[in-house]
């Protein structure tokens, strides 16, 4: 609830056109909070992070509009 409520309140009061967040790979409840707050994933950045001993990749998603309300 937390992110679908502050994504779309600061995108407005900061008057942002993209907002971004990054998962470690194997946090898959928190990739799927943002693809249902209206996140897209974009990519993925490959050996990105050494945790508990190991390399793992960070998802990439963002949101974005075209447009100022």
């Amino acid at each position: 609830r937390v992110v679908g409520l502050f994504a779309p309140w600061v995108m407005d009061e900061l008057r942002l056109f993209r907002l971004q967040a990054t998962v470690v790979d194997f946090n898959l409840g928190s990739a799927r909070v943002l693809e249902k707050n209206g996140f897209q994933e974009e990519g993925v950045e490959r050996c990105a992070v050494y945790k508990r001993g190991v390399l793992h990749d960070l998802r990439r998603f963002a949101r974005v509009r075209t447009q100022l309300p």
